[in-house]
């Protein structure tokens, strides 16, 4: 026999079993569910902040500026803009909830 209402929402507050989330959904059927960890936020975001970093260096790189910076031939825009895509990519594929 199915359980009611409150032993089900009693369960959700108080799991037998330690889970992260208990909703209750139709049926009263209780559905774990597994959080978002904040690193594959902050791996989304290092992705975009590495697309925009990395744009302005392909930008720089064909249509320099009139007034350039003492490193510029070096081309950090290039670098910094790589490695964000490279460890954002990194954090968000490894901590992804699928």
């Amino acid at each position: 026999m199915g359980k009611t209402f409150l032993e089900a929402l009693s369960e959700c507050i108080r799991p037998p079993v330690p889970a992260p989330f208990c909703t209750i959904v139709k049926g009263m059927q209780l559905q774990h569910r597994r959080p978002i960890p904040i690193w594959f936020f902050i791996g989304v975001l290092l992705i975009v902040y590495g697309f925009l970093i990395l744009g302005q260096g392909m930008w720089w790189l064909f249509a320099p500026p009139v007034h350039q910076t003492v490193l510029a031939e070096l081309r950090p825009n290039l670098w910094w803009g790589a490695l964000l895509l490279v460890v954002g990519g990194g954090m968000a594929g490894s901590s992804a909830p699928w």
